[in-house]
């Protein structure tokens, strides 16, 4: 029987849940009505959108909703109120690009899969309990296998989608196994309690090597999502065999996933946030390992990147290299200690620069990616870096947009993209100013080589654009005639690109405010003892 206290958490939590229940009872909908209702591609578009507006209104509802950091499987705290509204934005984004890219027939399961997965995402997001957070990821994962096999039916894409399922179902076992070990050594599930438990002195618990085992593990597993070397391999290939409206999925989404979760598990419980929290012995290790991790990653996207000649694959590298960067931030998410709380708390920088790093790439890539695919409307597709020859003298439009999502992909200011890689790299610089971090220098050095050597095939790109010719035209319509869905999504990622980076508060605010939020843990209270073994307990 439910006690009173364990009813009302799960009353908060399920009332916390009410925009993702809402994305579930629409993609449940939308899947059952196609199989009666013969309808175009956009009319099932637009009945996703409206799943997304209702889910939208019912976070406005729900946002001031108190849940219990303790106890509770599903928290309304500042990080997940702040990321989920950013990815309910992010996910009308790329609705409007994928709007009219599947086959009629397909469109119902297409989108309400669509759904499913941005449910999964938002899960992920708010969730505080290790199961909870792994039925969000496999909310992610399963209807991704969807994705890639309705877009496109050839041999290619069933190909692609084969190894995506493999690796995935391979990867959630590495998470499942270190969520095990985790679980294994307090007895808990719920992730703010056993960061409490790490950080508030209990005797020996952090010296339990079985806490670095699990950690190794669940980053082993959220590697795959965002494809971190060595888990990166599957990248090009699935990229390659799809169609540039599921790669806009690919290239962000199972990113944004894979990073929210190592910052709700990894960072608040085995970071350096208070002096007498996990210990040195554990925090070292994890931070040689994922310094390697960091570095390897942002040689392989960046080195391979400079051999790409298709479009798709170029991207899949490009994110592949994003992805280091965006380790930096982890990495210095895990080093930092400090006051937790304060409104410009530096230990905070590495989880905000994530936070941050993560919309701008959004805006870019899914940008680039909208411009792409208003450019494969017309006779000739655009496959390949020399087939955009000549594009600024006939689609001046299409190239000066593709122009500023890749000058902001490769770090110049003052687009979002530059202040995407200012935070992470001030957040590992802070840490590394520390005597005892000094090697973290040496890493924030190789990461700056790398980004200029990323600028180089980047502007590949434009150099190709505006000073090469070609015999053949890309034909097609304009920008101006392409669908009203399409061009929304490409014009707010251009005022996300341009706008934010000329006024970077405009996100900087709500992802420090998330941050703090994330990290901030109550280890005086005295209720949470209530809810540990008496074996972990009894050892205070």
């Amino acid at each position: 029987m439910l006690t009173t206290d364990a009813y009302q958490s799960t009353v908060s939590s399920l009332a916390a849940m009410a925009p993702e229940l809402v994305l579930l009872c629409a993609a449940i909908a939308i899947m059952t009505a196609g199989a009666f209702l013969k309808r175009s591609c956009t009319f099932w578009a637009r009945i996703a959108l409206g799943g997304l507006v209702v889910s939208a209104l019912a976070w406005s509802l729900t946002f001031n909703t108190v849940t219990d950091e303790i106890s509770s499987v599903f928290i309304n705290d500042g990080f997940s109120v702040n990321v989920r509204i950013a990815l309910l934005i992010m996910s009308v984004i790329v609705l409007g690009l994928l709007h009219d890219q599947v086959d009629d027939s397909r469109a119902p399961e297409y989108f309400g899969s669509f759904l499913f997965l941005q449910a999964g995402v938002m899960i992920v997001a708010g969730s505080n309990d290790l199961i909870v957070l792994f039925l969000g990821l496999e909310l992610v994962s399963m209807p991704t296998y969807l994705l890639l096999y309705l877009s496109r039916r050839n041999a290619t894409t069933l190909e692609a989608a084969t190894k995506y399922f493999f690796l995935s179902v391979f990867a959630s076992a590495f998470f499942l196994y270190g969520v095990a070990f985790l679980y294994g050594q307090l007895g808990i599930t719920q992730i703010k309690s056993i960061a409490v438990v790490f950080h508030s002195g209990l005797a020996n618990v952090p010296d339990n090597k079985f806490a670095l085992v699990a950690a190794f593990m669940i980053f082993v597993g959220l590697s795959y999502r965002i494809t971190a070397v060595p888990m990166h391999f599957y990248a090009p290939d699935v990229y390659e065999a799809s169609p540039y409206g599921t790669t806009a999925i690919l290239s962000w989404f199972p990113k944004a996933v894979g990073f929210l979760a190592l910052a709700r598990v990894i960072s608040p419980v085995y970071g350096h946030l208070f002096s007498n929290g996990i210990n040195d012995f554990i925090n070292d290790r994890l931070l040689l390992v994922f310094s390697l991790v960091a570095a390897a990653t942002l040689l392989v996207g960046n080195t391979m990147a400079l051999l790409q000649t298709n479009l798709r694959r170029l991207l899949a590298y490009s994110s592949i290299a994003h992805s280091g960067f965006l380790l930096l931030g982890f990495v210095a998410s895990i080093r930092q200690e400090g006051p937790v709380g304060t409104a410009v708390a530096e230990p905070l920088l590495g989880t905000f620069g994530i936070l941050y790093y993560l919309v701008a790439y959004g805006f870019m890539t899914l940008g680039a990616i909208g411009v792409l695919i208003s450019l494969n409307r017309g006779d000739r597709p655009v496959e390949t870096i020399d087939d955009l020859a000549g594009l600024a003298k006939n689609r001046p439009v299409e190239a000066f947009l593709l122009a500023i999502f890749f000058f902001s992909l490769a770090g110049i200011p003052p687009l979002v993209g530059f202040w995407g890689k200012f935070y992470v790299f001030s957040a590992l610089l802070s840490v590394a100013s520390r005597e005892s971090d000094k090697m973290l220098t040496y890493l924030a050095i190789f990461a700056a080589v790398n980004a200029a050597v990323g600028v180089f095939y980047y502007l590949r790109v434009v150099v190709t654009m505006y000073l090469k010719t070609s015999e053949e035209e890309v034909r097609g319509s304009s920008i101006a005639a392409t669908p009203w869905a399409l061009r929304a999504s490409i014009v707010s990622c251009t005022f996300g690109t341009i706008v934010v980076g000329l006024f970077p508060a405009t996100i900087s605010l709500p992802a420090r405010r998330a941050a703090v939020s994330s990290l901030k843990l109550d280890v005086e209270r005295p209720d949470l003892y209530k809810s540990i073994p008496k074996t972990v307990s009894n050892a205070r």
